[in-house]
């Protein structure tokens, strides 16, 4: 016996990607090859901590330049990140948001 369920659809950040998205952020990149988060959360008009969280999560590829370094002082306490973000990263991020991969 197959019933059909009630689905409601949310809508979320994803859920309004315009067709056009991919060439609104190429062109806020202007003609710069890296980003910091600052620069890449201005692009994608988000938050600074959900450029990190998109980084953290696998979604925005980028080099953490303090990776494996540790604070002059304490030897033991590990560098907070410091993120690089390359222009194909984020070209890359913005077919896949407009996409709704």
């Amino acid at each position: 016996m197959t019933r059909e369920k009630n689905m409601a659809i949310q809508t979320d950040v994803f859920s309004e990607i315009k067709p056009y998205f991919r060439e609104a952020v190429e062109r806020r990149m202007r003609r710069q090859d890296q980003f910091g988060v600052i620069e890449a959360a201005g692009v994608f008009s988000v938050s600074a901590t959900t450029v990190r969280q998109w980084i953290e999560e696998g979604r925005l590829l980028a080099a953490d330049l303090n990776a494996g370094r540790t604070a002059p002082d304490e030897p033991e306490r590990a560098l907070r990140p410091y993120y690089r973000i390359t222009r194909e990263a984020m070209i890359d991020l913005a077919k896949r948001m407009e996409s709704g991969i």
